[in-house]
Formats: C-alpha cells, structure tokens, sequence
C-alpha cells in the first residue's frame, strides 16, 4: 500500500518529495497499516522532510492502525523533529523554558504571537515575561512580538513582569513602548501588581516611565490601598503628594529614566532642594528619581495634588508628620517620623543631629537603614527640618 511519496520521506529525499508534491501527490495518502508520509518521515527521524510535510499540509493528528500519531512514533533524542510536530506547544515551552536557541528553529512571523489554548492563553510573551527569560523576550519583539498582546484575564507580559518583579524585564517591554498604564479585566494596572506583590524597585521604575498612582480598580482601590510593604507604601504615597510627573528616557535599554515634578499648589509652600534616589537595575543601568520636598507654609500634613483629594487613601503611616521646632536630638527626631524602632541603631553609631543632616542615601545604608522607605523618610525629615531651622 506505499505510494512514492512513502518512499521519499522514508529515506530523506528532500528533492523528490519536493517534486511529488509538486505533482499533486497526496500529503496525508495511508498505506495498508495506515501510515502517511508524515509517520514515515517523524519515526526516521528525517527533520528537513517533517518540516516540508507540515508545510503542505500533513495532518500532525492522524493515527496509523496501533493509534499512534507522528508524534508518538520519535525517536527518543529526536527533539526537533517532535517540536516541529507539536507546533505552537513547543514554541510556548521554549519560552516558558527560556530555550532560546530552540525557540529560534522553532519561531516563524505566523506562530509568533501564538496562544496556550489550554492555559490563560498567554502569548510566548507573556511566558518569557512571567519567568524572566530576558534573551527570548527581546528576541521576540524584535522580531514582531505584540508588546501589548492581553491574555484571557486581559494581562499584558508588563502585568507579568511587574507581578514577579522582574526588573529587566520591564525595563525592555519599556523599551519597546508597552502601555504602563494598561488594565487588566479587573482593572489592575502594572502598578496594582507591583504594590500589591511588594516590589519597589519596579513601582519606581514605573512611576519614573508614567505610571499614574491614582488609577483605580474594579474594587476602587489604587495601587497604594494594595500596598502593605512600608517601601512601597512610602514611594506611591510620595508619588501622589509631590505631583511626580516623570519623563521617560529612550536611551540605553529604556532602564534609566529621570522624574520631573510639577509646582505644587500655592497652599502646600515652596520647594526647596530635591532628595535623588538612584536605582540601579541588574543590568547595571541606573535610574535616578527627583523627589521635590515641600517647605510647609502650615504644620500640617502633606496634601494631595488639587483634584486628587478623593482618588487615594494614604496609610497614616506613610503620610507627612511635621517636624516639630523643639526637636534637639536624634530619638526626638525619629520619634517625630513615627520611626522609634531606629533609635537604638542611630544611638549605638553614635549619630547625632550634626551628623545626620549631612547624611545620603548611601550613609543610611551603611549604618543599617536598609529600607528605601525608612531612609526616604528620614531624609525628607531633615530637609522639613532645616526648612524650620531656617524660618525661625
């Protein structure tokens, strides 16, 4: 029950079957045992002929009398030939798996944008993006990935990035002009997913590229009423009472940004010198935040940005505490930030009042103040501070 075409795929003539199906042989013809041409070809082994097979139409599904398919016929080592039979499954594995090399025989401008039909639908995008396989995905948008492509729970790869934290990641679906204020089905913007997942350093590469912290969800919350990290809590809450309005940076890898801010109402006082803070990515790249810090004309706490009043609930915590004119020593200081718990590290390094407003980032970090928020805190307290010193 061979016909030619067995024959041809069988042995690995690549230049006779071309011609037979040229000729108008039949791509899927069955011999007695019911095997086609594409069970010849894939239990041979023959990579360049399953190929061609698949290209003219040879049904990968198709049983042979036992009820095996061309897949179940390859040879164990053969994982070519069996990718090149599971067709879109293999392409997302390869993606998930962060097999680049296996992802490049594998990817054509077709299946690129191809589906998990039995999962959440996600594109390979989406896969390399969620387990940060940063080779795969730069390969696949420059070579025709959707950057904005939405699974079936309307998340973009940014969502997934922003999810696990995956810096790099983001900063290249960044690049490539991904929506970082894009919605989920429930409403759930990147920045909802950093916050709510912890993840600072992402919310402020965010919020350095246009991430706006006032946006709600289905459920009405902003990102800051996800937020339960006192970092993140701090930097969103800092967001939306300074009026960051960042510019984005379209050099190096799209990782370094510097955010700008608005003047602020007339009713929150003058600006006085703003506090930096630099980030600096796993690739190295750097991205520098300026944060304007707000002389008070009254002692009360920070406000909004006028019409903003009723789209955030600041966490007590994290809102401005005044800084107080009888402060004279470091425990007092701290006491007025809400920050007892640092008083015995500042005592036993012996900083004093002088020493700390002369303090950075940096120093903070090498004494023990190992979170962004704290160090944040403290450093706008001083500024409030001196602001005071100076009035009076």
């Amino acid at each position: 029950g061979l016909v030619p075409l067995h024959n041809s795929c069988s042995y690995g003539h690549i230049e006779v079957t071309e011609l037979l199906l040229k000729h108008g042989a039949n791509v899927n013809v069955a011999d007695l045992w019911k095997f086609t041409p594409l069970h010849e070809a894939a239990a041979k082994g023959k990579y360049e002929i399953v190929k061609l097979l698949l290209k003219h139409g040879a049904d990968p599904n198709k049983r042979n009398r036992d009820g095996a398919t061309p897949l179940d016929l390859v040879r164990e080592g053969d994982q070519d030939v069996a990718d090149l039979l599971r067709g879109n499954a293999a392409l997302l594995d390869a993606a998930k798996k962060g097999n680049l090399a296996r992802l490049q025989r594998l990817v054509t401008p077709e299946n690129i944008n191809c589906r998990d039909s039995q999962g959440r639908n996600s594109s390979p995008l989406h896969l390399a993006a969620g387990y940060n396989n940063f080779e795969v995905a730069e390969y696949l948008l420059e070579n025709g990935a959707d950057v904005n492509a939405q699974d079936k729970g309307g998340l973009i790869p940014l969502h997934n990035a922003s999810s696990f934290g995956h810096m790099d990641i983001a900063a290249l679906l960044i690049k490539h002009n991904t929506k970082v204020n894009a919605t989920d089905k429930w409403g759930f913007t990147p920045l909802h997913e950093a916050a709510q997942k912890g993840r600072t350093q992402l919310c402020a590469l965010l919020l350095a590229h246009g991430a706006d912290p006032y946006v709600k969800n289905q459920e009405g919350q902003t990102p800051i009423e996800l937020a339960t990290a006192e970092d993140v809590k701090c930097l969103l809450q800092d967001a939306m009472t300074s009026s960051i309005a960042p510019q984005p940076s379209q050099s190096g890898a799209g990782a370094s940004a510097a955010a700008s801010m608005t003047n602020l109402s007339s009713n929150q006082g003058t600006v006085v010198s703003p506090i930096t803070e630099t980030v600096t990515l796993p690739t190295g790249a750097s991205m520098t935040l300026s944060i304007p810090v707000p002389q008070l004309a009254s002692r009360g706490s920070l406000s909004p940005p006028q019409g903003a009043e009723n789209n955030s609930d600041p966490d007590p915590d994290v809102s401005e505490q005044p800084v107080q004119e009888s402060i004279n020593t470091v425990g007092g200081f701290l006491s007025s930030l809400q920050l007892d718990h640092l008083v015995d590290l500042f005592e036993r390094e012996q900083i004093t009042l002088e020493i700390l407003v002369e303090m950075g980032h940096e120093d903070l970090k090498q004494i023990g103040v190992s979170a962004y928020g704290f160090r944040h805190k403290i450093l706008k307290g001083i500024a409030q501070l001196r602001a005071t010193t100076e009035q009076m």
